[in-house]
Protein backbone atom coordinates (compact mmCIF):
# COMPACT_ATOMS: atom_id res chain seq x y z
CA UNK A 1 0.00 0.00 0.00
CA UNK A 2 1.40 3.38 -0.97
CA UNK A 3 1.81 5.75 1.95
CA UNK A 4 -0.40 8.49 0.49
CA UNK A 5 -3.42 6.18 0.50
CA UNK A 6 -5.25 5.95 3.78
CA UNK A 7 -8.03 3.42 4.51
CA UNK A 8 -10.11 3.79 7.65
CA UNK A 9 -13.15 2.22 9.31
CA UNK A 10 -16.08 3.97 10.99
CA UNK A 11 -19.14 2.84 12.96
CA UNK A 12 -21.68 0.42 11.51
CA UNK A 13 -25.05 1.78 10.42
CA UNK A 14 -28.14 -0.39 10.75
CA UNK A 15 -31.30 -0.29 8.64
CA UNK A 16 -34.40 -1.79 10.12
CA UNK A 17 -36.10 -4.10 7.62
CA UNK A 18 -35.64 -6.41 4.68
CA UNK A 19 -36.29 -4.16 1.68
CA UNK A 20 -34.98 -0.74 0.79
CA UNK A 21 -38.35 1.05 0.92
CA UNK A 22 -39.30 -0.29 4.36
CA UNK A 23 -35.82 0.29 5.79
CA UNK A 24 -36.07 4.00 5.05
CA UNK A 25 -37.95 5.87 7.80
CA UNK A 26 -38.50 8.86 5.48
CA UNK A 27 -41.88 8.90 3.72
CA UNK A 28 -41.70 9.53 -0.03
CA UNK A 29 -37.94 10.05 0.07
CA UNK A 30 -37.69 9.45 -3.69
CA UNK A 31 -40.66 11.78 -4.45
CA UNK A 32 -42.41 9.13 -6.52
CA UNK A 33 -45.61 10.00 -4.60
CA UNK A 34 -45.30 13.60 -5.80
CA UNK A 35 -45.62 16.63 -3.55
CA UNK A 36 -46.56 14.73 -0.39
CA UNK A 37 -45.12 13.36 2.85
CA UNK A 38 -43.08 16.47 3.71
CA UNK A 39 -43.48 20.21 4.27
CA UNK A 40 -41.52 23.22 3.02
CA UNK A 41 -41.18 26.92 3.75
CA UNK A 42 -40.91 27.45 -0.01
CA UNK A 43 -44.11 27.73 -2.09
CA UNK A 44 -44.79 24.89 -4.52
CA UNK A 45 -45.12 25.59 -8.23
CA UNK A 46 -45.66 23.31 -11.24
CA UNK A 47 -43.70 25.78 -13.41
CA UNK A 48 -40.99 28.04 -12.00
CA UNK A 49 -41.79 31.74 -12.41
CA UNK A 50 -39.59 33.36 -9.76
CA UNK A 51 -36.90 32.59 -7.20
CA UNK A 52 -37.92 30.97 -3.92
CA UNK A 53 -40.13 28.24 -5.41
CA UNK A 54 -39.82 24.45 -5.47
CA UNK A 55 -41.31 21.77 -7.69
CA UNK A 56 -41.50 18.01 -8.11
CA UNK A 57 -40.38 17.16 -11.64
CA UNK A 58 -38.83 14.45 -13.83
CA UNK A 59 -36.62 16.97 -15.69
CA UNK A 60 -35.40 20.36 -14.37
CA UNK A 61 -35.61 21.95 -17.83
CA UNK A 62 -39.35 21.27 -17.96
CA UNK A 63 -39.72 23.36 -14.77
CA UNK A 64 -37.37 26.18 -15.78
CA UNK A 65 -36.05 26.45 -19.33
CA UNK A 66 -32.69 27.90 -18.20
CA UNK A 67 -31.86 24.73 -16.21
CA UNK A 68 -30.13 21.63 -17.53
CA UNK A 69 -32.04 18.59 -18.70
CA UNK A 70 -31.32 15.37 -16.77
CA UNK A 71 -33.09 12.52 -14.98
CA UNK A 72 -33.63 11.78 -11.30
CA UNK A 73 -31.15 9.79 -9.22
CA UNK A 74 -33.42 6.83 -8.46
CA UNK A 75 -34.09 5.51 -11.95
CA UNK A 76 -33.39 8.35 -14.39
CA UNK A 77 -37.10 8.58 -15.17
CA UNK A 78 -38.76 9.31 -11.81
CA UNK A 79 -39.41 12.40 -9.73
CA UNK A 80 -36.97 14.71 -7.99
CA UNK A 81 -37.40 17.79 -5.80
CA UNK A 82 -36.01 20.95 -7.40
CA UNK A 83 -35.64 24.43 -5.94
CA UNK A 84 -34.90 27.91 -7.23
CA UNK A 85 -33.05 29.22 -4.18
CA UNK A 86 -33.95 32.45 -2.41
CA UNK A 87 -31.67 35.50 -2.35
CA UNK A 88 -33.27 37.27 0.64
CA UNK A 89 -30.95 35.72 3.23
CA UNK A 90 -33.79 33.90 5.00
CA UNK A 91 -32.18 30.42 4.92
CA UNK A 92 -35.64 28.94 4.55
CA UNK A 93 -36.24 25.24 5.14
CA UNK A 94 -36.65 23.53 1.78
CA UNK A 95 -37.68 20.08 3.02
CA UNK A 96 -38.69 18.86 6.47
CA UNK A 97 -40.19 15.73 7.96
CA UNK A 98 -40.62 14.58 11.57
CA UNK A 99 -39.69 10.98 12.42
CA UNK A 100 -40.18 8.98 15.62
CA UNK A 101 -36.87 7.66 16.96
CA UNK A 102 -35.62 5.53 19.85
CA UNK A 103 -33.51 7.29 22.51
CA UNK A 104 -29.78 6.51 22.60
CA UNK A 105 -29.74 5.07 19.09
CA UNK A 106 -27.60 6.03 16.11
CA UNK A 107 -29.19 7.09 12.81
CA UNK A 108 -27.98 7.65 9.26
CA UNK A 109 -29.34 10.73 7.38
CA UNK A 110 -28.59 10.87 3.67
CA UNK A 111 -29.64 12.81 0.57
CA UNK A 112 -28.58 12.92 -3.08
CA UNK A 113 -28.18 16.38 -4.61
CA UNK A 114 -27.15 17.90 -7.94
CA UNK A 115 -26.53 21.37 -9.28
CA UNK A 116 -29.05 22.06 -12.09
CA UNK A 117 -26.97 24.55 -14.09
CA UNK A 118 -23.35 25.64 -14.56
CA UNK A 119 -24.03 28.90 -12.77
CA UNK A 120 -23.38 29.57 -9.06
CA UNK A 121 -24.22 26.35 -7.17
CA UNK A 122 -26.12 26.31 -3.92
CA UNK A 123 -24.86 25.67 -0.39
CA UNK A 124 -27.07 23.64 1.95
CA UNK A 125 -27.03 21.95 5.36
CA UNK A 126 -28.73 18.93 6.86
CA UNK A 127 -30.33 19.81 10.19
CA UNK A 128 -31.80 17.56 12.91
CA UNK A 129 -33.88 19.01 15.76
CA UNK A 130 -32.59 22.47 14.90
CA UNK A 131 -28.91 21.50 15.04
CA UNK A 132 -26.82 21.79 11.85
CA UNK A 133 -25.06 18.53 11.01
CA UNK A 134 -21.57 18.89 9.57
CA UNK A 135 -20.40 19.48 6.96
CA UNK A 136 -21.99 22.48 5.26
CA UNK A 137 -22.12 21.47 1.59
CA UNK A 138 -21.50 23.58 -1.50
CA UNK A 139 -22.36 21.62 -4.62
CA UNK A 140 -19.81 21.33 -7.44
CA UNK A 141 -20.26 23.68 -10.39
CA UNK A 142 -20.75 20.79 -12.81
CA UNK A 143 -24.48 20.37 -13.48
CA UNK A 144 -26.43 17.10 -13.43
CA UNK A 145 -23.83 15.39 -11.20
CA UNK A 146 -25.68 13.43 -8.50
CA UNK A 147 -23.61 13.13 -5.31
CA UNK A 148 -24.53 11.63 -1.95
CA UNK A 149 -24.28 13.64 1.29
CA UNK A 150 -24.62 11.91 4.66
CA UNK A 151 -24.39 12.49 8.37
CA UNK A 152 -24.55 10.21 11.41
CA UNK A 153 -26.66 11.31 14.40
CA UNK A 154 -27.12 9.98 17.95
CA UNK A 155 -30.67 10.45 19.28
CA UNK A 156 -29.49 10.77 22.92
CA UNK A 157 -32.73 11.44 24.89
CA UNK A 158 -34.80 12.42 21.84
CA UNK A 159 -37.91 10.45 20.88
CA UNK A 160 -38.39 12.29 17.57
CA UNK A 161 -36.15 13.76 14.90
CA UNK A 162 -37.14 16.84 12.92
CA UNK A 163 -35.18 16.37 9.70
CA UNK A 164 -34.53 19.45 7.57
CA UNK A 165 -32.70 20.43 4.39
CA UNK A 166 -31.89 24.14 4.48
CA UNK A 167 -30.52 26.21 1.58
CA UNK A 168 -28.12 28.74 3.15
CA UNK A 169 -26.69 30.37 -0.01
CA UNK A 170 -28.26 33.59 -1.29
CA UNK A 171 -27.03 34.14 -4.86
CA UNK A 172 -29.62 35.56 -7.27
CA UNK A 173 -28.10 33.85 -10.33
CA UNK A 174 -27.84 30.09 -10.00
CA UNK A 175 -28.35 28.74 -6.47
CA UNK A 176 -30.69 26.10 -7.91
CA UNK A 177 -30.60 22.49 -6.76
CA UNK A 178 -32.20 19.08 -7.25
CA UNK A 179 -32.63 16.58 -4.39
CA UNK A 180 -33.60 12.91 -4.47
CA UNK A 181 -33.56 9.67 -2.47
CA UNK A 182 -33.59 11.14 1.03
CA UNK A 183 -32.94 8.39 3.59
CA UNK A 184 -33.08 8.18 7.39
CA UNK A 185 -32.25 4.75 8.78
CA UNK A 186 -31.52 3.39 12.25
CA UNK A 187 -27.89 2.54 12.87
CA UNK A 188 -25.97 -0.01 14.87
CA UNK A 189 -23.25 1.15 17.24
CA UNK A 190 -21.22 -1.97 16.41
CA UNK A 191 -18.18 -1.07 14.28
CA UNK A 192 -17.43 -2.92 11.06
CA UNK A 193 -13.73 -3.83 11.36
CA UNK A 194 -11.91 -3.45 8.05
CA UNK A 195 -8.44 -4.78 7.26
CA UNK A 196 -6.44 -3.69 4.22
CA UNK A 197 -4.38 -6.15 2.22
CA UNK A 198 -3.54 -3.60 -0.48
CA UNK A 199 -4.32 0.05 -1.08
CA UNK A 200 -7.50 -0.90 -2.92
CA UNK A 201 -8.55 -4.00 -0.99
CA UNK A 202 -11.07 -3.94 1.89
CA UNK A 203 -11.82 -7.08 3.89
CA UNK A 204 -14.41 -7.59 6.65
CA UNK A 205 -16.42 -10.37 8.33
CA UNK A 206 -20.09 -10.09 7.37
CA UNK A 207 -23.30 -10.83 9.25
CA UNK A 208 -26.36 -12.26 7.44
CA UNK A 209 -28.55 -9.83 9.43
CA UNK A 210 -26.83 -6.80 7.89
CA UNK A 211 -26.46 -5.13 4.53
CA UNK A 212 -23.16 -3.32 3.92
CA UNK A 213 -22.72 0.11 2.32
CA UNK A 214 -19.19 1.04 1.24
CA UNK A 215 -18.47 4.79 1.17
CA UNK A 216 -15.50 6.88 0.12
CA UNK A 217 -14.32 10.41 0.81
CA UNK A 218 -11.44 12.67 -0.13
CA UNK A 219 -11.68 14.86 2.99
CA UNK A 220 -13.43 12.89 5.80
CA UNK A 221 -16.38 15.32 5.58
CA UNK A 222 -18.34 14.53 2.41
CA UNK A 223 -18.99 10.80 1.96
CA UNK A 224 -20.21 9.19 -1.27
CA UNK A 225 -21.75 5.74 -1.63
CA UNK A 226 -19.74 3.22 -3.65
CA UNK A 227 -22.49 1.26 -5.38
CA UNK A 228 -25.59 -0.08 -3.62
CA UNK A 229 -25.76 -1.86 -0.23
CA UNK A 230 -24.76 -5.54 -0.46
CA UNK A 231 -26.27 -8.29 1.70
CA UNK A 232 -24.11 -9.98 4.29
CA UNK A 233 -23.51 -13.70 3.75
CA UNK A 234 -22.04 -14.65 7.12
CA UNK A 235 -18.68 -15.08 5.37
CA UNK A 236 -15.77 -12.67 4.84
CA UNK A 237 -16.54 -9.97 2.25
CA UNK A 238 -14.19 -7.86 0.17
CA UNK A 239 -14.14 -4.75 -1.96
CA UNK A 240 -11.41 -4.07 -4.52
CA UNK A 241 -11.03 -0.69 -6.22
CA UNK A 242 -8.41 1.13 -8.26
CA UNK A 243 -7.43 4.45 -6.65
CA UNK A 244 -6.14 7.30 -8.80
CA UNK A 245 -6.58 10.15 -6.31
CA UNK A 246 -3.64 11.28 -4.14
CA UNK A 247 -5.77 10.72 -1.03
CA UNK A 248 -8.89 8.62 -0.47
CA UNK A 249 -10.64 7.36 2.66
CA UNK A 250 -13.08 4.47 3.03
CA UNK A 251 -15.64 3.30 5.54
CA UNK A 252 -18.02 0.32 5.60
CA UNK A 253 -21.45 0.81 7.17
CA UNK A 254 -23.42 -2.21 8.41
CA UNK A 255 -27.17 -1.77 7.77
CA UNK A 256 -29.72 -3.81 9.73
CA UNK A 257 -32.36 -5.70 7.75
Amino acid sequence: MQSHFKIISFIGIAFMSGNLTAQNLVANGNFDAGNSGFTSEYPFSNINSTEGQYGIVTDPKSWNGSMNSFGDHTSGAGNMLIVNGKSDGSSAVLWTQQINVVPNHVYFFSAWAANVSSRQPSTFVLRINGVIQQPTTTLPTQPALWLNYTTIWNSDVSTSALLEIVIVSTEVIGNDTAFDDIVFREASSTPVPVSVAQAVWLDWNSDIQLDYQIQNSSNLEVWTNTGLPISGTGNPMTHCEKITQPKKFFRVIGLKK
